[in-house]
């Protein structure tokens, strides 16, 4: 099992698009890629600040969500991925 990491920066008089993206787009996309398991996204409105989590069965199929993040332009700009093996969980 491994965890994909995703952090950026966006303008928060956008959040209400970006959210949108993320519940008409992401959400539906990332339950019909193979190996998806989980997915979590927070915000930080004051910095304007995103953070996304998600859970793949292995490192290579956590890549497919790439494609998923051409919706979002240049709405939110992604800092470069990071994936991990779990090696806990809970």
């Amino acid at each position: 099992m491994f965890v994909r990491l995703t952090r950026g920066h966006y303008d928060v008089a956008k959040e209400a698009e970006i959210q949108r993206i993320v519940e008409e787009h992401l959400i539906p996309g990332l339950k019909q890629l193979p190996g998806f398991q989980s997915y979590t996204g927070g915000v930080d409105r004051h910095a304007g600040r995103v953070l996304a989590t998600s859970v793949w069965d292995t490192a290579a199929q956590s890549e497919a969500v790439n494609a998923l993040r051409v919706p979002f332009g240049s709405l939110i700009q992604f800092e470069p991925t990071e994936v991990y093996e779990v090696t806990a969980h809970a």
